[in-house]
C-alpha cells in the first residue's frame, strides 16, 4: 500500500514520473540538502523570514540591506527596466503597490478595526450567486525569491480571511517541505516573493498550513519529534496578528500512530478535516472529520467523512462556509490525470455527501491536488504539475 510520508516511498527522486502518490511523496519528502529554499533578491532580503511570526512589518523599510522587495516595484529593489512586469496577474512596474495587509490580520492594513475588503476599493457583497470557475491561472511573483539552483515544488495553498496573505509549503530535491508565506494587495495583484515563516519550520517536514479565520492559529502537519506517528497535525497560536507564533503543540484528539496530515479547519474552528491512513476507512488515504463544541476543547467524534471516500487514495479536502459543498483531491477512476480535483454536495451539515463530480475544467493530465476555497468563495487555489513541476494555480468565479 502506498503511503504518504512512508520512508520507503521517499528513497529516490526517480519516482517523480510514475504514479501520483509515489510522485507526491517523492517530491514532498527528501533528505536534507546544503542549499536553502530561498535566496535574497538584489536590493533586499526577500527570501528572509518575515517579522518572525508570518506577519508583515507595519511599514516597508525605506531601503537597505533588510528591505523586503515589493513585487514589480522600482526603488531599491531595482528599476522598472531591471524589474519587468510579472507574468500572470498584476505585477505592473508603473508604481509601487500599497502596503499589503498584515499576514492573516482580519482588520485593515493600518491596524484599525475597519474590515479589509478582499478586493481593494470594492464594497463587500452581501449576496452572491456564483458563476462557473474559469480556466486556471498560474500564481505569479512567488518564485522570485526561490533558489533557482533547486527544482522547487509548491504545495497546499491557503489564504487568510482578507484574501491578502497566502500560506503554502515549498519542497525541493534534497529539502523537505517548509511552510512559506507571500502577500498581495488585492485579488488582481501578483504575490510578493515567497518567504519562510519563522518559528514554525523544523528539521523535519512541515506542510499544509491553514491559518484560522481570526489569524491567531496556524494548523499544519509535521514530522517533528514529539508526535504519535509519521506525520501528525500540529497547532501554533499567537495573541494577535503582530505577535510571534508560540511553540507548536500536537492538536488534541485527532492524531494516531498512523499518518495524519493535510488539515483544514472551519472558520469557527469547530470542524476539522484531515487525511489519515488509519484503520476504519474505505481506501488508503481517506478524508476524516472531527468536531468539538468549543475552541478550547480537544476534537472528538472522529470518523471517516461519509460519501466522499473511495477505495483509491484521496487528497486534501476543504468545505464551503455553509459546509454543504466539499472540494477535494482523489485518484479515483473517472479523472483526467493521476490525481484530480473533485466536488460533492449535501443538503444539510448532518447529511452525507453525494453527487460527486470531477472538476474537469480545472484538471489536467498531470497532478492536480491540494484545493483551497477562499473565504468569499470566489477563488479556488490548488497545486498542479501541468507545466512540468508542482506550482500554485487558481481559478476564479464571478458573482452573477
Amino acid at each position: 500500500m502506498v503511503q504518504f510520508g512512508s520512508s520507503a516511498a521517499c528513497e529516490s527522486a526517480g519516482r517523480v514520473a510514475t504514479i501520483v502518490l509515489l510522485m507526491a511523496c517523492t517530491l514532498r519528502c527528501r533528505a536534507p540538502s546544503e542549499e536553502g529554499l530561498f535566496q535574497a533578491l538584489p536590493g533586499g532580503a526577500a527570501g528572509a523570514p518575515i517579522a518572525g511570526s508570518g506577519a508583515l512589518p507595519t511599514e516597508l523599510p525605506a531601503g537597505g540591506e533588510n528591505e523586503i522587495a515589493a513585487p514589480g516595484a522600482g526603488g531599491a529593489g531595482g528599476s522598472a527596466e531591471g524589474n519587468p512586469p510579472l507574468l500572470g496577474f498584476g505585477g505592473s512596474t508603473d508604481e509601487s503597490p500599497p502596503l499589503p495587509g498584515l499576514a492573516g490580520a482580519p482588520g485593515a492594513p493600518d491596524g484599525s478595526d475597519a474590515p479589509a475588503p478582499v478586493d481593494a476599493g470594492v464594497a463587500p457583497m452581501t449576496e452572491c450567486v456564483f458563476g462557473e470557475f474559469q480556466a486556471p491561472e498560474l500564481l505569479t511573483g512567488i518564485d522570485q525569491s526561490l533558489n533557482p539552483n533547486l527544482n522547487q515544488n509548491l504545495w497546499s495553498p491557503s489564504l487568510s480571511t482578507d484574501g491578502r496573505t497566502l500560506f503554502f509549503a515549498v519542497s525541493a530535491d534534497g529539502i523537505d517541505e517548509q511552510i512559506a508565506i507571500a502577500t498581495r494587495d488585492d485579488r488582481g495583484a501578483a504575490f510578493s516573493p515567497a518567504a519562510a515563516v519563522a518559528g514554525i519550520n523544523s528539521a523535519g517536514e512541515d506542510g499544509t498550513p491553514l491559518l484560522s479565520a481570526d489569524g491567531l492559529s496556524l494548523y499544519f502537519y509535521s514530522t517533528r519529534p514529539g508526535g504519535l506517528g509519521n506525520r501528525d497535525v500540529w497547532l501554533s497560536t499567537r495573541a494577535d496578528a503582530r505577535a510571534e507564533f508560540t511553540a507548536p503543540t500536537l492538536l488534541a484528539g485527532v492524531n494516531s500512530a498512523d499518518v495524519d496530515h493535510l488539515p483544514w479547519v472551519s472558520p469557527d474552528e469547530l470542524t476539522l478535516l484531515w487525511l489519515t491512513i488509519r484503520s476504519g476507512g474505505v481506501g488508503q488515504n481517506d478524508i476524516w472529520i472531527a468536531r468539538r463544541n468549543f475552541r478550547s476543547d480537544g476534537f472528538s467524534s472522529v470518523a471517516p467523512l461519509n460519501g466522499v471516500n473511495s477505495t483509491s487514495n484521496e487528497g486534501r479536502a476543504v468545505l464551503s462556509n455553509d459546509e454543504l459543498t466539499i472540494y477535494f483531491a482523489s485518484e479515483r477512476p473517472g479523472g483526467l490525470g493521476s490525481m484530480d480535483l473533485w466536488v460533492a454536495t449535501r443538503n444539510d451539515r448532518a447529511g452525507s455527501f453525494s453527487q460527486v463530480s470531477n472538476l474537469a475544467g480545472l484538471n489536467s493530465s498531470g497532478l492536480d491536488l491540494d484545493p483551497f476555497l477562499s473565504a468569499d468563495g470566489r477563488e479556488l487555489m490548488f497545486s498542479s504539475s501541468r507545466d512540468g513541476r508542482i506550482r500554485l494555480w487558481r481559478s476564479v468565479r464571478e458573482c452573477q
